[in-house]
């Protein structure tokens, strides 16, 4: 991460009514690079649930939607680089009550390159391969009915 966490907490959670205004495109963003926003993945709760929030109100745009987006998946998914099920099953929980369809389509489809180059909207939602299966698996653990209300998500691509 780029910023310190008090500095995203303040900006996440405190203010988080300037973050809808912003709609600069992920390609548009002056910065070295977009992987300083998206690494390493945060581990604060506090600015996790605010990512949540800002993404279910709808209100997110571009740059600052792909890094929520990132984040709260990231959290949720392994091969992102989840580090607690538990957690990670009531996030998911939590985005599919609370979200809307796009936002459910964007956290259940994203997918993100740890090294090499970063993937942009939306190839970054357009990948394929194994590990489809393991998140479909990982929905079934949070229960049947998140298991249902993925499976023609995440199949149907």
């Amino acid at each position: 991460m780029r910023y310190p966490v008090d500095y995203r907490k303040y900006l996440w959670a405190d203010f988080n009514h300037v973050m809808r205004t912003i709609r600069v495109p992920p390609e548009a963003v002056i910065t070295g690079s977009i992987a300083e926003y998206l690494w390493p993945v945060e581990v604060d709760a506090e600015v996790i649930g605010a990512y949540l929030r800002a993404l279910v109100k709808g209100s997110l745009d571009g740059f600052v939607r792909l890094v929520a987006v990132h984040h709260v998946a990231s959290k949720i998914w392994q091969d992102l680089g989840s580090d607690g099920e538990e957690k990670a099953q009531k996030l998911l929980r939590a985005v599919v009550d609370q979200g809307g369809h796009d936002v459910v389509r964007d956290v259940v489809l994203y997918r993100q390159n740890r090294v090499g180059t970063i993937m942009l909207p939306p190839a970054c939602f357009e990948q394929q391969g194994e590990w489809k299966a393991a998140r479909l698996g990982f929905a079934g653990k949070c229960g049947a009915d998140i298991h249902d209300r993925l499976k023609g998500l995440i199949e149907s691509k």
